[in-house]
């Protein structure tokens, strides 16, 4: 039989490809452009200091359960905030959280969960997914978790399904795809009332903070992966008297939210480094003919360029090969984001060194379509619009202007971040942009205890490593042949939870390593007999097939 990619990669990769909609499927792909909010009301753009309140909540019992039978009981509730803070008669509105009491006699400061994304939710996928990381966190404090404003359950809930005609990914077609929904769905709720002058990072970290005096706390500790790293970042800056740990992973900080094509380059060779030692590289590639197989195709798309014409809905289809094609397939298949996703890069690098264009497009708009019919897409206006006021420095913005203007043979896969938050049409759709006093650097003595993937081309190690530059007290460790999933690590490395709850409990963590090497990447291997037809020029046929 022939082998197959995975069914869960290949579904993310057809849903991403068509049009960069990251913010409704929880890919955090650049920052926002730098705004300083000029002809804006200032009360509104100004950063200023805030002091957090005690404010209305209301809770209730709930039970989390699994389906092995394994319970956690809790209390479920939302708390009133301001849609925007400092401004007279703006409307009310709802976060929404859940507090599971800790069970030990000695509890450290309570632990706030924050989601990533920004469009994912924290109480949802909790109540089965993650009920493991309820009762373990258990042992060291409360643990809240919150859905952030305008996401999960807190209200209103501000999304918009998207209406898409056809697979592509061509990036001007996505881009004036998503400004015409994004423009559209803003209108929406602007009708409706909605200020979105009031949903962006400042203001999610003082719903935190509001949240945990109102529940009576004095001080407390976060935690979270890519996103909830940021947002765990946003709450240090913000609020530094209140915050009494952090433990992040997939790292990107207040003006390190943006990655430098550079750090990504550097992320993806990582990972070329880790999978060409594996048999799936070696029985397609020998030892070390994966990484000169993806720059010869690099070249080769970069120098001549391949259209190619598909059938999609019995309709003929333009599909056109260029180095940034194939570095947003790349990236979109999540094939450079985390373990699961790289097992598909072998065989998306062999098929196209074989110039089985037609079969690789046709591949994709085939999956597409099928996870069109299974879920569909909407355009998160909250998440989207909080992606677009994670500004940039002047510094930041100067280093990568000066990468901008180097060639893509520099960094092929790097270059994506070329288009930093074009996608998300932050500036045609005119969402309202706080200032870039925000992204000031600053130092905070809040400890810190942070890992890192060798190859997250989601949250590079570089750009990770300049947002920890801002703290004086950090426990690092990196894991190589890690990636942007947390989860994903920690199956292959149980100790790190253990070293998360520990430091989130006070340890210092002296006997933390600063490495640590993870298995192989399992990649899927294509028989040879498969491989014999590619070598044919019948790669096309195969892929057709798939």
């Amino acid at each position: 039989m022939i082998a197959r990619f995975p069914k869960d990669v290949i579904r993310r990769c057809f849903l991403a490809s068509c049009f960069i909609v990251a913010g409704a499927l929880c890919l955090n792909l650049v920052s926002a452009h730098a705004a300083d909010g000029s002809g804006r009301p200032d009360s509104l753009y100004r950063y200023t200091p805030y002091t957090p309140i005690v404010r209305p909540l209301t809770m209730e019992k709930v039970v989390f359960s699994n389906d092995e039978g394994e319970e956690v009981v809790g209390e479920q509730g939302t708390l009133e905030v301001p849609e925007v803070r400092g401004v007279e008669g703006t409307r009310t509105i709802s976060i929404a959280f859940v507090r599971i009491r800790a069970r030990t006699d000695n509890p450290a400061p309570p632990i706030v969960l924050l989601h990533g994304g920004p469009s994912q939710d924290g109480i949802i996928q909790s109540r089965s997914k993650r009920l493991n990381i309820l009762t373990e966190m258990q042992d060291v404090g409360d643990l809240i978790l919150v859905d952030g404003r305008g996401l999960g359950l807190s209200t209103p809930t501000l999304k918009c399904p998207i209406d898409v005609p056809r697979f592509t990914v061509d990036f001007q077609q996505m881009k004036q795809l998503y400004t015409d929904e994004g423009r559209q769905c803003w209108e929406k709720f602007q009708s409706e009332g909605v200020a979105l002058d009031g949903y962006n990072p400042i203001a999610l970290a003082d719903d935190v903070a509001d949240l945990m005096v109102s529940l009576g706390y004095e001080t407390f500790s976060v935690t979270g992966n890519s996103y909830g790293a940021y947002w765990s970042m946003a709450l240090a800056k913000r609020h530094p008297a209140l915050i009494h740990r952090m433990a992040i992973s997939g790292i990107f900080g207040i003006d390190g939210s943006t990655k430098l094509p550079t750090d990504a380059q550097q992320a993806f060779d990582n990972l070329i480094g880790h999978l060409e030692g594996t048999p799936a590289a070696r029985s397609l590639f020998g030892r070390k003919g994966l990484r000169r197989a993806y720059e010869r195709v690099m070249e080769r798309l970069e120098a001549h360029p391949v259209e190619v014409t598909i059938k999609v809905d019995g309709q003929p289809q333009p599909f056109i090969f260029d180095s940034h094609t194939v570095s947003r397939i790349f990236y979109f298949a999540e094939a450079t984001h985390h373990r699961e996703g790289a097992k598909i890069l072998p065989l998306l690098i062999y098929a196209l060194d074989k110039k089985a264009y037609a079969g690789v497009a046709t591949l994709l708009a085939n999956r597409f379509e099928a996870a069109m019919e299974e879920a569909p897409l909407y355009f998160g206006l909250s998440s989207v619009s909080i992606i677009c006021n994670q500004v940039t420095s002047a510094g930041f913005d100067a280093r990568f202007a000066e990468e901008r203007e180097r060639p893509a043979s520099e960094f092929w896969v790097g270059q994506l971040i070329k288009f930093r938050n074009a996608a998300y049409a932050c500036e045609e759709v005119g969402f309202p942009r706080i200032s870039t006093q925000w992204a000031d650097p600053f130092q905070s003595d809040v400890p810190v205890f942070a890992m890192i993937g060798s190859f997250d081309g989601n949250t590079p190690p570089a750009g990770a490593r300049r947002s920890l530059s801002n703290f004086k007290t950090v426990k690092t460790v990196v894991v190589e042949g890690g990636g942007h999933r947390h989860r994903e690590i920690e199956q292959e490395w149980p100790a790190l939870g253990d070293f998360r709850k520990r430091f989130l409990a006070g340890d210092p963590l002296d006997d933390l390593p600063e490495t640590v090497e993870l298995q192989p990447i399992d990649a899927a291997v294509i028989p040879w007999y498969a491989r014999l037809l590619f070598n044919l020029g019948l790669g096309d046929v195969i892929l057709k097939r798939m």
